[in-house]
């Protein structure tokens, strides 16, 4: 078995454990204690600057940071600067009155030591002439890889236990989500930023910090919406073109925008969160699409993007299930589920006898023959694609990435060329080919797609930006409009 595969399925045990753990769902009687991780001492160190944080939303943020690293560290003084001036202080009582962050600083940056290029932490002893500190160590946090800003915390506690990278880190993703310390960000965003940081860097986290950002990550999906873009048939003939189908797509309740940090979270912790995303978006998307439809009496096929991961988890295939239930699903090939090309399809046990691909084409197979469901590959042109890929999986829809179509020109139609072609190959009889994303920035022209490129299927905002309310025709207006644009070649 690979490395992925027992990767994957050990997380996926581990999420349930700790959920188990916690929630006091474990099937045994007696008491779970997890053991400890090396982070969890971390989370006060976090929970602590960020307590002040949400306290002082009114006063100056560089300073409630300085003020609460001199407490968490019992330390005699500690400084922000920038540049080499001293932007603000805190200072124990106790400290030698004749100690101050000028001279620190100026003992620090006489050490010739390049604090922009140095991306990690670190420690050196500062002795400031007939002056004594307690303890005269100085730990430097820089901020930034691009100027001389960094923290700077000395005379510590040695007692304290804290003095590991990890520090930094929290450091300098509170100074960049609060751009600079310029603006105020609610503590629980902040706090998820970090979290997400650690995830990133170590690949793990402690189980307290998973549980916390698994339960913001569910509250955030609460603000999720779904929005709809039409996929349009494209001719040079304003009779032949029409809308044949739509995208769902997610957008934040209060901006209107793609939640791209949600879906960037989602990526970062893998599958519980993927699935969790996945779950939310296809029942949401189907209870705001379905009753628009239906009075129109023209159910025209909705895309769904899911992750290949979610595809193979049983909860998946319950939910399909309790969506035909509850009518907002059928099995007449209305719903189909798009497979994203820039995210590895999961591997099943590869070796000399056992397609890598096997496993993930069954699943496929059963929901098409169970729910009436088809499949895309979305984004192809980037990422994992392959012909190869595409052999196996078989899809009834590839979408171009839009990507392509800012490719330099020639090189973006050669591109376009060759995927289209595919189509007239035996593998693949049968498939749709979608160009994605045409807008007004698009460097080949509708023009160039319909007469040089022969694309018969196309979105994006040209031909409609995605909108909560489904309207299944075209306006006259819009057709002529779109008719006008593939036949004229200056446009």
């Amino acid at each position: 078995m690979s490395d992925q595969s027992i990767s994957g399925k050990k997380i996926i045990r581990q999420e349930a454990a700790v959920e188990n753990a916690v929630n006091g769902n474990g099937s045994n009687s007696a008491p779970v204690v997890l053991l400890p991780s090396l982070l969890d001492k971390y989370e006060p160190v976090i929970q602590s600057i960020l307590s002040d944080f949400d306290q002082s939303a009114a006063r100056h943020i560089p300073q409630v940071v300085v003020n609460s690293l001199r407490r968490i560290f019992d330390a005699g003084l500690v400084f922000l600067a920038e540049d080499g001036a001293v932007h603000c202080e805190s200072q124990a009582a106790q400290l030698n009155s004749a100690i101050s962050s000028e001279a620190v600083l100026a003992e620090v940056l006489n050490a010739n030591i390049d604090i922009a290029a140095t991306a990690a932490p670190f420690m050196l002893e500062v002795h400031l002439e007939g002056k004594q500190a307690e303890n005269p160590k100085c730990v430097v946090v820089p901020l930034t890889e691009s100027s001389d800003v960094a923290m700077f915390i000395y005379s510590f506690s040695e007692a304290n236990t804290f003095l590991e990278d990890v520090l930094g880190m929290i450091i300098r993703e509170i100074y960049q989500q609060t751009e600079c310390f310029r603006q105020f960000v609610p503590a629980y965003l902040v706090k998820c930023a970090i979290y997400d940081r650690i995830k990133q860097q170590y690949h793990h986290v402690s189980d307290k910090m998973y549980l916390e950002r698994y339960a913001h990550f569910n509250h955030a999906l609460k603000r999720i919406e779904m929005h709809f873009e039409p996929i349009v048939r494209i001719s040079k003939y304003a009779h032949s073109i029409n809308i044949k189908s739509w995208e769902a797509l997610a957008r934040d309740k209060d901006t209107q925008r793609a939640p791209v940090n949600l879906f960037h979270a989602a990526e970062i912790w893998g599958v519980r969160f993927q699935t969790e995303l996945d779950l939310y978006c296809l029942r949401a998307a189907l209870e705001a699409y379905m009753p628009q439809t239906r009075r129109s009496h023209e159910v025209q096929p909705l895309a769904v993007n899911v992750y290949p991961d979610t595809i193979l988890r049983e909860v998946y295939r319950k939910e399909l299930k309790s969506l035909m239930e509850d009518k907002l699903l059928s099995d007449d090939e209305k719903l189909v589920l798009e497979i994203s090309e820039k995210t590895l399809i999961p591997e099943n046990a590869p070796n000399e006898h056992n397609d890598e691909f096997a496993e993930f084409r069954q699943v496929m197979v059963s929901l098409s023959q169970a729910f009436g469901i088809q499949f895309a590959i979305d984004d192809f042109g980037v990422g994992y694609a392959s012909m190869s890929r595409m052999n196996r999986l078989r899809p009834s829809y590839i979408k171009i990435d839009r990507d392509i179509l800012h490719f330099e020109h020639d090189l973006g139609k050669d591109v376009i060329r060759y995927l289209m072609s595919l189509k007239h190959k035996h593998i693949v009889t049968g498939l749709k080919i979608v160009m994605e994303g045409v807008d007004n920035e698009s460097k080949i022209s509708l023009y160039e797609l319909v007469h040089e490129l022969n694309v018969g299927y196309a979105q994006g905002h040209v031909f409609g930006a995605a909108s909560p309310i489904v309207d299944p025709r075209l306006t006259p207006e819009k057709k002529q409009e779109i008719v006008e644009r593939i036949n004229n070649r200056n446009l």
